[in-house]
């Protein structure tokens, strides 16, 4: 719910600038006003950025460390063939027919500063992607992907210009046996992804 809110809050920032820029860009004489037009232009495309990435961020959930976010298990329907469930709070179950012995998982999260910890800002992760293992073939399902072309967490990694108040941090799990009918708990720690075999009741 909070990286909802953070999202329509800066989808709605974004709109203000936008309109703010339009504003500029129509008012006044544009041949006068020659810096006031590139200005104009300069704050709506700020204002559009804002809003794309807010889009993204819709894709995120807050991070609780070393808790429960997610289950995912095999249910075997053929020879190395198994179809894998994960599911996760307040997300529709993800499906997918795999092929393999071995599995790996990622994620990709935002790590938060302190001080940004004491205005009541959560950490937040998006888990990212499936490795199946076959022999000596490797393949991987998106689990999650940027739904509107704007890849937030991939331009601040690369940037690195919000460090150190927000990190970006990819995790990657072991790797695990496939194995009919066991259940996985995923969670994230301060030092990456964990994953826990879920012991059932005989």
């Amino acid at each position: 719910m909070m990286y909802m809110l953070l999202g329509g809050a800066i989808l709605l920032l974004g709109l203000l600038i936008v309109l703010l820029g339009i504003k500029l860009l129509v008012g006044g004489n544009w041949l006068v006003g020659w810096l006031k037009g590139n200005l104009a232009l300069l704050i709506t495309a700020l204002g559009i950025g804002l809003g794309w990435s807010a889009l993204d961020l819709f894709s995120y959930q807050p991070l609780r460390y070393d808790q429960q976010l997610a289950t995912i298990d095999f249910i075997k329907q053929g020879d190395n063939k198994y179809r894998m469930s994960l599911l996760q709070p307040n997300t529709k179950l993800f499906t997918q027919v795999v092929f393999g012995e071995k599995w790996q998982l990622s994620a990709r999260v935002f790590q938060v500063s302190p001080q940004l910890l004491g205005f009541g800002m959560s950490p937040g992760f998006r888990l990212d992607k499936l490795a199946i293992q076959q022999g000596d073939k490797l393949s991987t399902q998106w689990i999650r992907q940027s739904e509107y072309g704007f890849d937030l967490w991939a331009v601040m990694n690369h940037l690195q210009w919000t460090e150190p108040t927000v990190i970006t941090a990819h995790h990657i799990s072991d790797w695990f046996e496939v194995t009919d009918k066991l259940s996985f708990a995923v969670m994230v720690t301060a030092t990456g992804l964990k994953i826990e075999a879920i012991e059932t009741e005989q």
